[in-house]
């Protein structure tokens, strides 16, 4: 068996072992509640009308009627983005400095 063989079964046994364990892990548990159960807030670190955020309501309105629940889009542009970053890591929360 050459090397290129061993690498292309190596990872053919990889890709088979990795998609039995990802559907064995993947179901779900009783408990588990579907997601989304409200509304979601896709945040846009960019301003209105810009090539992002067109992009980003695009994909809203498909994960709107994918998930049958609404998509908000929140705009929070300026610093480069670093505003937008912070409002999530923040969770939603803006705080003033000044």
């Amino acid at each position: 068996m050459t090397k290129r063989q061993f690498g292309v079964n190596f990872v053919a046994i990889i890709l088979v072992l990795s998609s039995t364990l990802g559907q064995t892990y993947a179901q779900e548990s009783p408990a588990s509640k579907p997601f989304p159960s409200k509304a979601v807030h896709l945040v846009i670190p960019f301003v209105a009308g810009g090539a992002i955020d067109v992009i980003g309501r695009l994909l809203a309105e498909r994960l709107s009627a994918q998930w049958k629940y609404p998509v908000v889009i929140e705009n929070k542009p300026g610093a480069g983005g670093s505003i937008g970053a912070q409002y999530v890591a923040s969770g939603g929360k803006i705080s003033s400095t000044g």
